[in-house]
């Protein structure tokens, strides 16, 4: 990347760096392979929108050799990367507007997205050119929170911070059969407050 990252963070075997340079008229999101700290090398580069680059999100599936992404429209992609350049597997629309983060848990067959609308929506990617959506919590936080899958799958975790006040909320879904359900705890001046 010719300028710096925006939003730079490595994948789940900690070999691979993902990031966006913010190139005007270039942009992109590009994967660089660690596995030569001194000589990395880029492995994978999706060219972006200018509407796509300030909010574009990605996980990489280093099982599956594929890749989950979620742009600045509010679209949720598939990709294969076994191909060069990647190929675009399959597409929808998860949010109205801005992504706000995107993950994938750790046997690669779910993924969760959080959008500017607050949202939180839980994705069957078993089937990466079949996209289903399997439960939404409409409306949940400001901002959208920051997600991660716990390493046994069975729950998430996000935390987003009030845009009018200091408060952080902490959010953690537990997965059962039946779809989520959540608790939702509150973070301000020092106490954590459960929400009703």
């Amino acid at each position: 990347m010719r300028t710096a990252p925006h939003g730079a963070e490595f994948d789940s075997t900690g070999q691979f760096v993902i990031g966006t340079s913010l190139d005007p008229g270039n942009a992109a999101t590009q994967v660089l392979d660690l596995a030569q700290p001194e000589n990395p090398v880029v492995k994978y580069s999706i060219s972006l929108k200018e509407s796509e680059h300030r909010s574009f999100r990605v996980t990489l599936l280093p099982q599956r050799h594929a890749m989950v992404t979620f742009d600045g429209g509010g679209e949720l992609a598939t990709w294969d990367l076994r191909v060069t350049p990647p190929k675009m597997l399959a597409k929808v629309h998860a949010h109205p507007g801005a992504s706000a983060s995107v993950a994938v848990n750790s046997e690669e067959k779910l993924a969760a997205s959080s959008g500017v609308d607050g949202a939180l929506i839980i994705w069957d990617i078993a089937d990466l050119a079949n996209i289903k959506k399997l439960h939404e919590f409409p409306g949940m936080a400001n901002n959208g929170p920051s997600i991660r899958f716990s390493d046994d799958g069975k729950s998430i975790a996000g935390i987003s911070v009030a845009t009018a006040s200091p408060d952080v909320w902490w959010w953690r879904w537990e997965l059962t059969r039946e779809g989520a359900r959540a608790a939702i705890c509150r973070q301000g001046a020092g106490t954590m407050t459960p929400k009703d």
